[in-house]
């Protein structure tokens, strides 16, 4: 079943690429197998260096994951710096409005 599918999706992509309007297949699905590492023509050469291509696909994946997740992990801490910074100053405004309410009470 597999090989089926791989077979189908290469026959798409060498259709889209050939111009075919009504092909099967869009740029993201292709976007997607791309990321994955997807071998759009059938592998003839040497298994050994097949191994090795695929390894270097998983570790560059290996390697785009690790960075997304940095990045995420930096802008989470970034919006709560922005949410600390904001609720200081809410607390430093209450504050305010509180010695003023009781000032104006004496």
């Amino acid at each position: 079943v597999l090989g089926r599918w791989i077979c189908e999706m290469r026959s798409r992509y060498k259709q889209r690429l050939n111009g075919e309007v009504k092909t099967r297949i869009n740029d993201d699905q292709i976007a997607l197998l791309d990321g994955i590492g997807f071998e759009w023509k059938k592998w003839t050469g040497d298994p050994e260096e097949k191994k090795r291509r695929a390894l270097e696909t998983r570790n560059e994946n290996k390697r785009r994951k690790r960075a997304e997740a940095k990045k995420i992990r930096m802008e989470a801490r970034a919006i709560a710096v922005r949410k600390e910074e904001a609720e200081r100053t809410a607390r430093k405004r209450r504050e305010k409005e509180e010695r003023a309410e009781a000032k104006k009470a004496r």
